[in-house]
């Protein structure tokens, strides 16, 4: 088919654009150097225009009026081709601002329409804004759905071996199980019983338990460490007030004239002493 029709002219989009690329670097190129050439024009026939005006001056003085006229005209001829050329660079100026403004804009709106087509991509994706919304309700549902079980998990069961009494009634039970134990000790504690093996039927009281009443070691070292620090401290007394204390008197007391005894803490039984001579 391409033997009998030809090949087709229009080539694909792919290939066009580095050809339209290339083409825009090739006007751009050719603005660029026939701006120059403007202005090189320009700068060329401002110096013939400064030599029209010193030649025109200079044959005025030579009273050489023709010739003055002439460089006047001349004068004249070279700033309309110099407002030619200011008009010309302006064209040409604006011709490479516009296509590369164009250029720009060509860049930008490609960038916009692939980023508008990835967002499109992915919309379609996520299947639009309609199965957003569905899963969200779905994920609020199952968010429901999950906390209704975590309740239910939650709540207290009834054992049959409770016989269906709640906390309240169990708490009742116990204060007063409390009391009864406390009447019951009471009871024991003031009860009364038979002699054991004794014929007599008198019933006595029952006594507390000898060894509980008994103070502890502890206690009684306690007690002995506190005698003889009160001793020490009553000999200390005697020696200062230089006062003899006697021995201790063992068996019966013997009667003897003292003074006023001292007062003696945590000791057994009071000691006499005697006025020193």
């Amino acid at each position: 088919m391409q033997r009998f029709l030809g090949r087709s002219t229009a080539a694909p989009a792919s290939e066009r654009k580095p050809r339209q690329a290339q083409t825009d670097d090739t006007v751009l190129t050719e603005l660029v150097e026939s701006r120059e050439l403007v202005e090189k024009r320009m700068e060329h026939l401002q110096r013939k225009l400064q030599m029209e005006i010193e030649q025109a001056v200079a044959h005025k003085n030579a009273n050489q009026k023709k010739l003055a006229i002439g460089c006047l005209k001349r004068k004249k001829m070279i700033e309309a081709e110099i407002d030619s050329l200011i008009e010309q660079r302006f064209k040409l100026d604006s011709h490479e601002l516009t296509l590369q403004s164009l250029r720009f804009t060509e860049n930008t709106f490609a960038v916009e329409r692939r980023a508008t087509q990835a967002i499109r991509d992915r919309l379609r994706a996520m299947g639009g804004a309609d199965a957003v919304e569905e899963s969200r309700a779905e994920t609020e549902e199952a968010f429901e759905d999950a906390y209704e079980i975590l309740g239910i998990a939650a709540q207290t069961i009834s054992h049959p071996a409770l016989g269906g009494a709640d906390d309240e009634e169990l708490l009742a039970e116990l204060i007063q199980m409390e009391e009864e134990q406390a009447q019951d000790d009471a009871a024991n504690e003031l009860s009364y019983v038979e002699l054991g093996g004794s014929s007599s039927s008198q019933p006595y009281l029952r006594l507390p338990d000898v060894a509980k009443t008994l103070p502890s070691r502890q206690q009684r070292d306690k007690k002995q460490q506190e005698e003889e620090r009160e001793l020490a401290e009553l000999e200390k007394l005697t020696a200062t007030m230089a006062i003899e204390q006697p021995m201790p008197m063992l068996g019966a007391a013997a009667t003897m004239v003292v003074e006023p005894p001292m007062p003696m803490l945590g000791l057994a039984a009071p000691r006499m002493i005697t006025a020193c001579a």
